[in-house]
């Protein structure tokens, strides 16, 4: 009750905030306009003043709206690469969101989000199928809840605080708050002050990710685990547009990651450690449908002693990047392209016990290249937790009806150093670990409503003791509808 006491404080304040920056506007006969699923109709607005009236304040804008999306998983050998310990999981996942944007003028917008999603999975074992089903509905939590002030005291500034949802760049090092929770949720609780000159902006950031979400109240509170530990950030990041042919992305992160969960007997397990992050992206055009990227960053910081195995305190000196080009063939049927990347992120030597020289995701531990690994990184460091990872990827895709899109990929992983670490039925001696494969239709229906289906296959190699191949197919299905109540006239 008393955190539900909070978020009506909170609430009360923010709007108070967005009514007064809100700045006088005269609007003669503003009606109202309603928009839903893509089609739009003006209705005479009950609160409309004549046109001949003229004390007005700024309108008020309120989108609103909903998705749904039923999406079914299934994974096999996934963890151990071991097709006789039958780690067979299905998934079958709802996830609801509605929200709210209320926009007063063309300067200040309130946005709530609330989501909710409950699951039904089903794992098997040797001799055993073990079915779980959460509440229906399940937790029920604060998605977004935000206030974004486009223009503040001085021309060019604004600020965005609150919870967001955040991805900067390709989501290298900022997209993903929630990693335990897979795609349930992504959100940050953030700010965001930014400056804006010409092509330019400078952006203060700031993040606290509590391991649990204890910040906003919940409704069927289950306690659910974000990520292993409490974590917070802030920083620096500058976007530059068009700057001699480059769109460029600079960035200076320092990050706190502290109270892991997990035993501190567990080879995963990681004590109290702050890490800087300084590094940039570089993106242009090189020819006519030719299209290139690439982005490296240096880390270094202190990681703290653990006390119960005797493990040293250790200085922290990693870094990652990746590089893609990619050919677009627009002229051509199906409008094909082909692209090539590569990615690395530094590994942790096992013989320097007071360096830690291992590459540190931040808060990019999202699918965004194997997810049919971001599981069986689990047993390294974490879900998601892309350290000790090299990848060529190559990608061939296509658009053979106007509602369909079609590609196939290829990565072929390696590793810098062997996982000593582990359980030696899971790891093995080599530095290869194994060849994905992936193809993946994404049909459009209409405006509301989308799907994909997504198959995965890899391939393990020598970093791994399994030899079996590990399966993942994803099929989902999703609607969203839309409503816009606009220019709403005031006194």
């Amino acid at each position: 009750m008393r955190r539900l006491h909070t978020f009506a404080v909170l609430f009360v304040f923010f709007f108070a905030i967005s009514l007064g920056f809100t700045g006088a506007q005269e609007v003669k006969g503003a009606p109202t306009t309603v928009a839903v699923a893509g089609s739009t109709s003006t209705l005479a607005s009950a609160t409309a003043l004549p046109p001949d009236s003229t004390a007005l304040h700024d309108p008020i804008k309120i989108e609103y709206g909903f998705d749904h999306r039923v999406r079914t998983e299934m994974f096999d050998n996934y963890l151990d690469m071991n097709g006789e310990g039958m780690d067979t999981r299905r998934h079958l996942r709802f996830r609801t969101r509605a929200w709210t944007n209320v926009t007063f003028g063309d300067n200040v917008t309130f946005s709530i989000r609330l989501a909710n999603e409950f699951r039904k999975i089903t794992t098997a074992a040797p001799g055993t199928v073990t079915t779980f089903r959460q509440t229906a509905p399940d937790e029920t939590f604060i998605d977004n809840l935000y206030v974004d002030v486009k223009k503040l005291f001085v021309p060019g500034l604004s600020l965005r605080i609150g919870r967001q949802d955040l991805m900067r760049g390709e989501g290298f090092l900022i997209a993903e708050g929630s990693p335990l929770e897979g795609s349930r949720s992504f959100y940050f609780n953030a700010v965001s002050l930014a400056y804006q000159y010409r092509n330019s902006t400078v952006e203060v950031l700031g993040i606290l990710q509590p391991g649990r979400d204890r910040l906003l109240p919940k409704f069927n509170d289950r306690t659910a685990r974000l990520s292993e530990a409490d974590e917070s950030m802030v920083g620096l990041y500058y976007t530059g547009k068009k700057i001699a042919g480059n769109d460029i992305e600079t960035y200076f992160l320092h990050k706190k990651q502290y109270h892991d969960s997990r035993s501190p007997t567990s080879p995963i397990f990681l004590p109290d450690r702050h890490v800087e992050t300084a590094g940039a992206r570089v993106s242009r055009t090189l020819a006519k449908d030719v299209t290139a990227a690439g982005e490296f960053a240096y880390q270094w910081g202190r990681q703290r002693a653990n006390t119960v195995t005797g493990a040293p305190e250790a200085s922290i000196s990693a870094f990652g990047g990746y590089g893609w080009v990619q050919k677009s063939f627009s002229g051509k049927r199906w409008q094909p392209y082909l692209r090539a990347g590569y990615y690395l992120t530094s590994g942790d030597d096992p013989g320097t016990r007071d360096k830690h020289e291992g590459w540190d995701p931040l808060f990019g531990r999202y699918p965004a290249r194997a997810e049919i690994t971001l599981y069986s990184l689990g047993r390294e460091r974490g879900i998601g937790y892309f350290s000790n990872w090299q990848g060529l990827q190559i990608i061939a895709g296509a658009q053979p009806h106007r509602k369909l899109k079609t590609s196939a990929t290829w990565i072929h992983m390696n590793a810098s150093h062997p996982f000593t670490n582990g359980s030696a039925s899971t790891f093995g001696t080599g530095t290869h670990r194994g060849d994905m494969l992936e193809g993946k239709l994404e049909y459009t229906v209409n405006e509301s409503t989308k799907g994909h289906v997504m198959y995965q296959s890899f391939s393990p190699g020598s970093y791994y003791a399994g030899k079996d191949r590990a399966y993942f197919l994803r099929a989902e299905i999703m609607y969203t509808f839309k409503g816009i109540l606009g220019a709403r006239s005031v006194r």
